[in-house]
């Protein structure tokens, strides 16, 4: 698809690809890659006024920030999305987005407004005679009958969409809808069948490698568990739904998760680490306005605090619940307007017999001053002061009414900004916690990497281009020199360990650690043979059972060892290459096809020899700079153009090579995410 959007000739086809690609990674889960697609299909759609296009890449972004439990910015984008749907006349897609809109709204607790518009997309796809639709609007429909407490026909709903996804082998809308039939017997009270359900979606969700299915069904025997009070298994269930609702970045998944935690640890009276979890998740959904959560949350909170004597604590968390309670829709308006069979706005319906009442009333008022003709002047005189002191009175009682519920709601509105004030600073200052111990660590990783002056005092001209992607880095440079019987030898490697961030340097520490003691304390020499003890100490370090299910963690790398001397370099790779410009001429020399780690059908690596010349420039690197995506056409650098790269630069000073290679990966980047760590080593003989 990336090269069909490269090579494409006009806009249109270019923002159609990029709307496919954003679709697919966010799929996956991959929010910020597929962020950086649909605005590249927004703006060739713009320069095209390919309106299709504009509209299909706002439904992507909405859905990104539904996964990531943003509704208000899912609702901006969606509503952008519907409206460019309804000017084209896409009926289709019309009945679609109308959907997701209310699903917005039912994620907020607006189940009036989320109701209104299933009614609305429910004739539109039987209109249509869109089965899938349908399908999906039924469970929706069953989804407000749970939320009034309706439960049979809940029930009945979800079960009619499960026939439907089954006639239409969506193993996604089935697994779905079984996990809601669990979340209805939930509500009901039978624990047991609920269980059964619940694990019986997670099986599915299971089959279909969902992460966000999986996390939901964690999440909701987690909760059943706890309401049978078997809290060994909740609390497991709970640190395992949450461990994937932090890997999907989703904020209210992350939120309840971190809410139940706390419930089972304040059942326990482990008070402190219940203080700390439901903290955190009031702080995350008074962010994303889930008034649900921070109802619940509050609730928990009061009665901790009166548990552990802090009545103070308590009463405001006491006053939080009633805020909270006060921004959700009324449960008994919502019941009246809930029903699907009557298919009618309720509201107007209310108008409609207020004009009828009123016209009777004004009928009746007719006929009764015809009967009335003889009642005297004084006494209708009469009637009409009382009249009219009965209206200023009760406009008065109104008045009154309407003053005090806005002092109280201003009160509410202080306290509970107030509120989001404080737990913005609890938020602010965890974060700060965990961002001041990973810039330590980034310090650690640093002192551990050879120091500028130990390679300058060893060689004449060189550069190390080091671009972390994070604050800490999978990918690390390492420098010794050693003594042999031909003379002195400078060993240098870049090294590129599995992932990058904090697991990344974990593995470079690991790994740096390693080949000090291979080379200083071993005295091995050789590259080939450093990195095949290096390899068996990784593996004992990682797999010191031998399981089958081993890890797969481990390096790529470039060990060299210089005879500066006698220009000779010995060296070895592992799966990625070393490559010499002489007479600007670009010379590769392959690597191993392995890594330094487990691999099947491993074997030793292969020592290699190169005669040097003066005015040779050696390059090493890791993978980082030419997997960058940028340019043009959001596209990867490749080493194509890396190598015609170091073509153009490898006969100008080094401080100046390094300043152009970093000039040119900035400007290829532009404004998308670096992907990867960045190491890229330049040394002239």
């Amino acid at each position: 698809m990336l090269t069909i959007a490269q090579q494409a000739k006009n806009d249109t086809l270019k923002a159609l690809t990029y709307n496919m690609l954003a679709g697919n990674y966010e799929e996956n889960s991959k929010y910020q890659v597929a962020d950086s697609f649909a605005q590249l299909a927004i703006k060739y759609s713009t320069n095209s006024h390919y309106l299709s296009g504009l509209a299909a890449a706002y439904h992507v972004i909405g859905f990104i920030y539904e996964d990531k439990g943003e509704y208000p910015k899912e609702l901006i984008a969606l509503n952008k999305s519907l409206k460019l749907y309804k000017e084209i006349g896409d009926k289709s897609k019309t009945a679609r987005l109308t959907a997701n809109v209310g699903n917005a709204y039912n994620y907020q607790g607006s189940y009036a407004q989320a109701l209104n518009l299933y009614v609305e997309a429910l004739d539109m796809f039987t209109k249509t005679g869109d089965k899938g639709g349908m399908a999906l609007i039924n469970g929706n429909i069953a989804n407000i009958y749970s939320i009034l407490k309706e439960y049979k026909n809940a029930l009945d709903y979800y079960s009619r969409a499960v026939d439907v996804y089954t006639e239409l082998n969506d193993k996604r809308g089935i697994a779905r809808n079984i996990a809601n039939i669990g979340h209805t017997y939930d509500f009901m009270g039978d624990y047991d069948k609920a269980k059964i359900f619940f694990l019986k979606a997670l099986e599915s969700e299971k089959a279909l490698d969902r992460k966000r299915g999986i996390e939901m069904n964690l999440e909701s025997i987690a909760g059943i568990d706890f309401e049978a009070k078997d809290y060994d298994s909740s609390l497991i269930y709970y640190t395992h739904a949450l461990a994937l609702a932090k890997e999907l970045e989703d904020k209210r998944a992350i939120a309840a998760d971190m809410e139940g935690i706390g419930t089972v640890y304040t059942v326990r009276k482990n008070y402190h680490k219940a203080e700390d979890f439901l903290l955190q998740s009031l702080g995350i959904d008074t962010v994303i306005h889930r008034y649900e959560g921070i109802k619940s949350i509050s609730t928990n909170l009061r009665d901790l605090y009166t548990a552990t004597g802090q009545w103070q604590k308590a009463y405001k968390y006491y006053q939080l619940f009633e805020a909270a309670k006060d921004s959700l829709i009324n449960e008994d308006k919502s019941k009246q307007i809930g029903r699907i069979e009557a298919k009618a706005d309720y509201d107007k319906q209310l108008i409609l017999q207020q004009a009828e009442d009123d016209k009777k009333s004004a009928l009746s008022a007719a006929e009764s001053k015809k009967q009335k003709l003889t009642i005297l002047f004084v006494a209708v005189f009469a009637l009409a002061i009382a009249v009219i002191a009965i209206i200023i009175l009760r406009s008065l009682r109104i008045t009154r009414r309407q003053k005090k519920l806005i002092e109280q709601q201003k009160l509410v509105v202080e306290e509970q900004k107030t509120l989001v004030e404080q737990q913005k600073a609890i938020v602010d200052e965890k974060n700060k916690d965990i961002t001041d111990s990973i810039h330590y660590a980034s310090r650690i990783q640093r002192a551990l990497l050879t120091t500028d002056d130990y390679i300058g005092k060893r060689l004449k001209e060189y550069f190390i281009l080091f671009k972390p992607r994070d604050i800490v880095s999978g990918d690390f440079y390492w420098a010794n020199e050693v003594e042999t019987n031909e003379g002195k030898r400078f060993l240098i490697c870049a090294g590129d360990c599995t992932g990058h961030g904090v697991p990344g340097a974990f593995m470079s520490l690991l790994n740096i650690s390693l080949l000090n003691e291979v080379n200083l304390e071993r005295k091995i020499n050789e590259p080939a043979k450093i990195l095949d003890e290096v390899r068996e100490h990784i593996i004992k370090a990682l797999n010191p059972e031998g399981k089958d299910e081993e890890s797969k963690d481990g390096m790529d790398c470039i060990l060299c060892s210089f005879d500066l001397t006698n220009k000779m370099l010995d060296f070895a790779c592992a799966n990625n290459p070393l490559w010499l410009v002489r007479n600007n001429e670009c010379i590769e020399y392959k690597a191993d096809k392995m890594p330094v780690g487990i691999q099947d059908g491993q074997k030793p690596f292969s020592a290699q020899t190169l005669k040097l010349q003066v005015g040779d420039m050696i390059y090493m690197f890791t993978d980082g700079y030419a997997d960058q995506f940028g340019g043009p056409k959001g596209k990867k650098f490749k080493y194509k153009q890396l190598q015609e790269k170091l073509l153009e630069v490898n006969n100008q000073p080094m401080a100046e090579q390094k300043h152009k290679l970093k000039q040119a990966f900035e400007d290829w980047k532009n404004e998308l995410e670096q992907i990867d760590d960045v190491l890229l080593i330049g040394i002239r003989v």
